[in-house]
């Protein structure tokens, strides 16, 4: 991904179980997801209304806008949310991007300058 690209955060809660059939049908549009671990209390009204338990997860990935509807698709299919109660996808606009130059786990992305710039 350049600097340049309009992408996307896609954040999604899937059920146990189900991170690396998502996982592997993202693998040729996005630069990698991330898998949020671990349980949280999410409180009494929970992330946009979904209470985070033990047997969701969370994953983070970025994609170009182009790819975003195909991403949707395949979340939704592999991670079967449309029988788990609490799933959720959605896609946030990323308009800023920096990546440590000491972080050599991160392929993939350019670090996009602040618009102006």
């Amino acid at each position: 991904m350049e600097s340049g690209d309009n992408i996307k955060l896609i954040v999604a809660l899937l059920p146990k179980g189900h991170i690396e059939a998502v996982t592997e049908s993202l693998s040729d549009i996005t630069t990698g997801v991330v898998n949020v671990t671990g349980s949280a209390d999410s409180g009494e009204k929970g992330l946009f209304g979904v209470s985070i338990k033990e047997e969701t997860k969370m994953i983070f990935c970025l994609v170009k806008d182009e790819d975003k509807d195909q991403a949707f698709e395949r979340i939704i299919e592999n991670g079967e949310l449309e029988d788990f109660p609490t799933g959720l996808c959605m896609s946030i606009p990323i308009d800023r991007i920096y990546r440590s130059p000491a972080n050599k786990k991160v392929t993939g992305i350019t670090d996009m300058p602040p618009k102006g710039e």
